[in-house]
C-alpha cells in the first residue's frame, strides 16, 4: 500500500534550470506571457493592499519586483537555492532591501523565517519549482508552505499530461496539495502550465 507520505514516489522529478542563465539567454527579456500571467493574477488580486508575502523560489526577482511596484508587500521573505539568482536579485534596487535567503526551501532555518514574517506569511508564492522537488519530499515541502501561510499559497507547475516538463498530472497535485492540509483548491490553465490557489485547513 502507498502511504501519503510516498504518494507518487515512482514519478520523478524533473530537472531544474537556473532561472538567471536562462534569463540571460533571453537577453535579458521578462518571462512568458503565460508566466507573467500568474504573477499578474497575484498581483491584481493584492494591488495596493501590502501583505506579509513569503516566495519559495524567487528566481531573477520577477514577482518580487511586480508586487513592490503595486505597493503588495508589507513585509517579504524569499528563498531561492541559486546563488548566482540570490546575488543577482540582492544586487537589483527592488531587492535590496528585500529578506533573501540563499538555499533549499525545506533547509531554511525557522527562526529565518520567523524574524523576517513572524510564524505566518498572508499570501505565499511558489511558481514552477514544485516539478523540481525530489518525490519523497514534495508533501513535506507543500506542507511547510501551507503551514507558514495564513491565507492562500499560490503553486504553479506544469501537468504532466500536458508537456514534458510537468512531474506530476493536475488531479496528482491537487490531491497531494489536500493531503498537505489544503481545503479550498482552484486550478486555471495557464498556457503550457496549471495555476494553482490553495487556502484552508489549520
Amino acid at each position: 500500500m502507498t502511504t501519503t507520505m510516498h504518494k507518487f514516489e515512482e514519478m520523478p522529478a524533473t530537472a531544474g534550470a537556473d532561472e538567471l542563465h536562462l534569463h540571460k539567454m533571453r537577453g535579458g527579456r521578462d518571462y512568458s506571457a503565460g508566466h507573467q500571467a500568474m504573477y499578474r493574477i497575484i498581483v491584481e488580486a493584492l494591488r495596493g493592499r501590502p501583505q506579509s508575502i513569503l516566495e519559495v523560489g524567487f528566481g531573477v526577482g520577477f514577482g518580487l519586483q511586480l508586487l513592490r511596484e503595486a505597493r503588495c508587500i508589507e513585509t517579504y521573505f524569499g528563498c531561492d537555492p541559486s546563488v548566482p539568482c540570490f546575488e543577482h536579485v540582492r544586487a537589483q534596487p527592488w531587492g535590496a532591501s528585500a529578506r533573501l535567503y540563499c538555499g533549499e526551501w525545506l533547509s531554511v532555518p525557522d527562526m529565518e523565517i520567523d524574524s523576517a514574517l513572524g510564524h505566518q506569511a498572508a499570501y505565499s508564492l511558489c511558481l514552477e519549482v514544485i516539478e523540481h522537488v525530489h518525490p519523497l519530499e514534495r508533501l513535506r515541502f507543500l506542507k511547510r508552505i501551507r503551514c507558514r501561510t495564513s491565507e492562500t499559497s499560490f503553486f504553479s507547475t506544469p501537468c504532466l499530461s500536458e508537456s514534458s516538463h510537468g512531474a506530476l498530472r493536475t488531479d496528482q497535485w491537487v490531491e497531494l496539495m489536500r493531503d498537505a492540509g489544503y481545503v479550498d483548491i482552484v486550478t486555471i490553465p495557464a498556457q503550457w502550465t496549471t495555476f494553482y490557489a490553495a487556502s484552508g485547513g489549520a
